[in-house]
């Protein structure tokens, strides 16, 4: 259909353009048949010219063809030039569509929609296949913060389990039965080491657990005894995926015998004294995530496991305290923790003489007062909960950690686990071991963030390491290797200047460090990383000193972060931007060779200006200037949108406006109808289909003739104003509002013609047409109160400047503007026409 309509639109100014060019070869021969009865003396009349064609053959043949000859001509201009405006038309719509779909595209990944499905348009689009890497490189990143959350959310509900309980048989299977399930293991064994007998010492199994189940396995290893003894006394992890043939196989009722396919032994070390060992059997091979979460517990569950025994080991001094009261003093005032015997509500009736040396009070000054007068106000609730949780379940044990005031009003952590003993003849009240878990909190905070330190640098995209004031390495991160191919235990105590790196390298790091050293400050720079010969990196480099507690220098810290995509991307976009610049400037000459200039105005207009300022480099605003005889067609048009799309909908516009006014003259009122109707059907608006359903313009459309000053108005949204040569200072302009709905766009029901005002106008008088660009501009004195200059400033400023000329008039115009807008943004494109009438003699 569309097809069809442009076919028959093609065929009527094809032959209108025929017709008139053969009327005019009929004129010129007419006009030539006249000259030559002229200037050979005879009379001018039918007979002389058929008389005249019978001696002259030859004029005969050459002239009668005049008509046909320029209609043919005339046929041909008109066609060519049909054919270069569809060509336009077509490559500025698919420009529009591809610059959409690309801003919809970037618009989504900044919204965090990474799937949204996006087409480029072969290799040579360059943007589109830089924002599908962005896209590309933001996934990856997201996968390694979620890699980093999994972890320190898992090694907290592990720190959760290990404060429920107090009993290393029972916390060892709680732990071991969690970690095989979280790391998808189907079986994993607890062992510890046992140093009761120093001749003795032992790997002891105390917690198994398969298939979602308790397994009641036995074992007992010495040092360097099987793969669980070889991890212990190396103090190292191993992983196995290769697994021995007399390994133990893993029993179920549905898989029968199976020998696993990955083995997993990590031994719990603190301060470089192995505790025991997890092991994990699979059928499936363990991801580096899970492993490295087990290695992050490895400190954690140590340091359990040597509280446990030490709580243990108060049990049995406990068991002793009948044998010998003296022996128990002695025990009791060198013990690693307090004991305590309070009554129900929590009042002391006895403490043991450690609490001088753990709590720092003589324990004359803590029996018969209530153990909350020394709590910390936040730990008071967890107290009294206790006490209350040990008189309503006398057989359950409970265990808590709070804050404990020590007299000289300093804190320390302290972890009570107390036994309803009431029924106890022996003791008559309710028990409670409290030990000093300062060193451990800190210990446990220090882990954490250790943890999440080490997490976020093992698996950084980007290289740190650390240089002490000496400029050796003391840490460097694995990812060195990806880009020196060195592994990085060959950095870790190796001074600068013997780095395995180029010396433009070498020379770059000593000069970002002497500068931190020297100035104490960070530093932020940007250096070529070119390791290898076919390298071509670029990073970013943030130094930062990193000081003791006394204030002095202790190292260097540097991160570099790989920007070569960054840098190949600014240069790509950079390329885009500048093809789309191109583009833009291109429209730009089309349009420009479409709208009429200010010169042409002027030639006609000796007293007028056009103000034109577009938003961006082309324009939705365009101003139309048609003569036809004496009378002028010129208007303001603003178009929806600005840039390229109000561009596209301005050639429209003017492709339309020059053809309704070119073949007839009609009242500016039948013009805006006419136009009105041909943009609803050239954008399809109210069909299925039609996805520009309010795109449209606004026009304030004027006819003057040059002659009697007959002058015609019609508005689409937009006013005229009118200063006559007579005006006096305190009078209103005269102001025609215009129809208050506009070209184009089908939201407007039941919309009646469009109203045609008419006057005469006398020499002198001015005529203003505008687009909404002026009057909706913000900007003005205050500069957190922003206005709009609107349209009552305009009229008052027209009516100020009454008497200078058009060009004095368009300097306050403009200087009025730019001194509102200050340094705000151009809303919108600006355009305002200004006319003075003068006559023209008949």
């Amino acid at each position: 259909m569309e097809k069809s309509n442009k076919q028959k639109t093609k065929y009527t100014i094809l032959i209108k353009n025929f017709a008139k060019s053969f009327s005019l070869g009929i004129l010129c021969l007419i006009l030539l048949w006249v000259l030559s009865l002229y200037f050979t003396n005879n009379k001018i009349s039918i007979d002389s010219i058929l008389k005249f064609h019978n001696t002259n053959l030859v004029f005969f043949v050459t002239v009668d063809l005049l008509p046909l000859f320029l209609a043919i001509y005339g046929l041909y201009i008109s066609n060519k030039r049909f054919e270069e405006m569809t060509k336009v038309k077509k490559a500025l719509t698919l420009q529009t569509e591809n610059i959409k779909k690309t801003a919809l595209f970037a618009e989504k990944i900044g919204n965090g929609d990474f799937e949204y499905e996006y087409a480029v348009n072969g290799e040579n689009d360059v943007l589109g296949n830089s924002l599908i890497e962005m896209r590309n490189s933001l996934l990856a990143s997201s996968k390694r913060e979620q890699d980093y959350n999994w972890i320190v959310s898992s090694v907290s509900e592990v720190g959760e389990l290990l404060r429920s309980n107090n009993e290393l048989v029972l916390l060892s299977e709680l732990i071991i039965s969690f970690l095989t399930r979280k790391i998808n293991a189907v079986q994993g064994a607890f062992y510890i080491v046992n140093y009761d007998n120093e001749k003795d010492v032992f790997i002891e199994l105390v917690g198994s657990y398969a298939y979602n189940k308790k397994k009641y396995f036995k074992g007992k290893f010495y040092f360097g005894q099987g793969l669980v003894g070889q991890a212990i006394i190396e103090q190292d992890t191993v992983y196995r995926t290769e697994i021995p043939q007399d390994y133990v196989s893993i029993s179920s009722g549905l898989l029968g015998e199976q020998k696993p396919k990955a083995i997993l032994i990590v031994p719990l070390i603190n301060e470089e004294k192995v505790y025991g060992a997890v092991e994990f059997a699979g059928f499936e091979s363990f991801t580096p995530l899970q492993i490295k979460f087990i290695q992050e517990l490895s400190d954690i569950l140590a340091r359990t496991i040597s509280s446990v025994k030490i709580n243990e080991n108060t049990v049995r001094l406990l068991a002793e305290v009948n044998k010998s009261q003296q022996r128990t003093h002695v025990l009791l005032e060198n013990a690693s923790e307090v004991i305590g015997i309070y009554d129900a509500k929590g009042v002391v009736s006895y403490i043991s003489p450690s609490v001088r040396n753990i709590l720092g009070y003589d324990p004359e000054d803590i029996i018969g007062k209530n153990e909350t007068d020394r709590v910390h106000e936040k730990g008071v609730e967890t107290v009294n909960k206790m006490f209350s949780d040990l008189n309503k379940n006398p057989e359950n044990p409970v265990t808590v950690q709070y804050t404990y005031i020590r007299p000289d009003g300093s804190r320390i952590w302290v972890e009570s686990t107390g036994r309803n003993l009431i029924d106890n003849p022996s003791v008559n009240g309710i028990l409670l071991n409290t030990i000093d878990i300062t060193e451990r909190r800190k210990g446990e905070i220090e882990q954490r963030e250790r943890a999440k330190m080490q997490a976020l640098s093992e698996n950084s995209p980007d290289i740190i390491l650390r240089f002490d004031i000496n400029y050796n390495v003391s840490y460097i991160n694995p990812v060195i290797t990806k880009y020196t191919g060195i592994a990085a235990n060959k950095f870790l105590s190796v001074h600068l200047d013997n780095l395995s790196l180029k010396p433009e390298i070498i020379s770059k790091w000593r000069e970002i460090i002497a500068s931190v050293v020297a100035k104490s400050k960070s530093s932020i720079t940007e250096m070529e990383f070119n390791h290898h010969a076919d390298d071509k990196l670029f990073m970013k480099v943030s130094a930062l000193p990193e000081f003791k507690k006394n204030g002095e220098l202790e190292s260097v810290l540097m991160i570099l972060h790989d920007i070569t995509d960054e840098k190949v991307a600014e240069h790509t976009i950079q390329i885009a931007n500048r093809k789309v610049t191109d583009s833009i400037n291109y429209a730009l000459r089309i349009q420009n060779s479409i709208l009429p200039q200010e010169v042409v105005i002027q030639d006609v207009f000796k007293e007028s200006f056009v103000l034109f300022r577009p938003k961006d480099v082309v324009s939705g605003d365009f101003p139309f200037f048609y003569q036809k005889g004496s009378d002028i067609y010129f208007a303001a048009v603003d178009c929806t949108g600005h840039g390229v799309p109000g561009a596209l909908l301005s050639v429209i516009g003017s492709l339309i406006l020059t053809e309704l006014v070119t073949h007839e003259t009609l009242t500016p009122s039948v013009v805006l109808d006419k136009l009105h109707e041909s943009v609803v059907r050239t954008l399809r608006q109210g069909q299925i289909g039609g996805e520009n359903e309010r795109d449209g313009m606004d026009v304030g459309l004027c006819r003057l003739n040059l002659i009697t000053g007959e002058f015609m108005f019609s508005g689409a949204h937009r006013p005229l104003y009118i200063v006559r040569h007579d005006q006096k200072e305190d009078e209103e302009l005269e102001q025609i509002k215009g129809d208050n709905y506009p070209i184009g766009g089908v939201q407007y029901r039941g919309r009646q013609k469009f109203t045609n005002f008419e006057t005469t106008l006398k020499k002198g008088d001015k005529i203003f047409i505008c687009s909404d660009g002026y009057p909706d501009q913000f900007g003005g004195e205050d500069s957190e109160n922003l206005k709009k200059i609107g349209p009552k400033k305009i009229r008052k400023l027209l009516v100020e400047n009454k008497d200078l000329n058009m060009l004095e008039t368009h300097t306050k115009l403009v200087d009025y503007f730019d001194t509102w807008k200050g340094e705000s943004k151009q809303l919108d494109d600006v355009l305002f026409l200004g006319v003075k009438f003068m006559p023209v003699q008949r």
